[in-house]
Order: structure tokens, then C-alpha cells, then sequence
């Protein structure tokens, strides 16, 4: 079975004082190095996510906003995954929008 990492960025992977990913460089490019992906799981929202991926040249999938989605890099794996194509990756929505989960918490209350 090949290891996967699965990695925060704000405050773990970078520095929640000026954002920048020195400390880590040592074990990012040992990961790199062995192979092994290494997977941004974020609070931040695609495009964010996107812009960070390209600073660390960062090819494999992503989560978004808090486990709402998963971004597959198109023709990252050698089989067609089911969700929405955007251009350049299958986006896995995980989540309901911030407005139907609110109208479910109110119905709930009033029923």
C-alpha cells in the first residue's frame, strides 16, 4: 500500500504569521523526494487552494472549504471519477450550501 499525506495549510504546512512554508521545506522535499502525495486539506476555498498548489508545485487532488469538496487534478487517475467537470479537474461536492443547511437547522426548530 503506498502512504498518502494528508496536510492542513494555515498554521501546520504554513506559518500563521506571515504564511510562508520555510520551516517545512526540509520534509516537503523529502515527500517529494519518496513519491508520496501530498494532499492539502483546507479551509480556503478552490481558487485559494489552486494558487497554493501552484507555489509548491503541488499536482495531486485537494479538499476545500472545510471537507465541502474534492478537487481532482483531470487525468490523475487512470479511470473516469463521477462529479462535476470544471475546467481542468472533477469536482466532488461533499457539502450543501450554506442556505439549505440553514433552512434545515430553522425547519427543524419550528417542527
Amino acid at each position: 500500500m503506498k502512504p498518502v499525506i494528508f496536510t492542513d495549510l494555515d498554521g501546520t504546512l504554513l506559518n500563521r504569521r506571515d504564511y510562508s512554508h520555510r520551516p517545512a521545506m526540509t520534509a516537503l522535499e523529502r515527500v517529494g523526494k519518496a513519491g508520496i502525495p501530498l494532499i492539502f486539506a483546507s479551509s480556503r476555498t478552490r481558487g485559494e487552494v489552486i494558487h497554493l498548489r501552484a507555489r509548491f508545485n503541488n499536482t495531486h487532488p485537494f479538499i476545500v472549504e472545510n471537507g465541502g469538496g474534492i478537487l481532482i487534478p483531470e487525468g490523475y487517475f487512470p479511470f473516469e471519477v463521477e462529479g462535476e467537470k470544471i475546467p481542468g479537474y472533477t469536482f466532488i461536492k461533499l457539502g450543501k450550501p450554506y442556505e439549505e443547511v440553514r433552512k434545515g437547522f430553522e425547519a427543524a426548530r419550528e417542527g
